[in-house]
């Protein structure tokens, strides 16, 4: 049960960061999901490949690897007076 509260937790965050402040391109948020992501996908791969389980937790793996991937250079790239707070109106 806490492990699912927690997850729900989990999603909410995901959420919120997603909704604000990775759809402006923001480098924290880019680093946040990632770490986030790796924490639930590379944890449930890890369980499921080592009990023989199924593989949906390696396709999400590999599906959240790769979307996480495909924004990272123009995220990452972006110089400080281009991100974020600190544009000029």
């Amino acid at each position: 049960m806490s492990y699912g509260i927690a997850l729900t937790g989990l999603g909410v965050l995901t959420c919120a960061v997603t909704w604000k402040s990775y759809r402006h391109g923001e480098r924290w948020a880019w680093f946040a999901l990632l770490v986030a992501g790796l924490t639930v996908y590379f944890e449930g791969t890890l369980v499921n490949l080592s009990v023989g389980g199924p593989l949906i937790y390696v396709i999400l793996f590999i599906i959240f690897a790769f979307a996480i991937y495909l924004p990272a250079r123009e995220i990452l790239s972006k110089d400080a007076g281009e991100r974020g707070t600190s544009q000029k109106l």
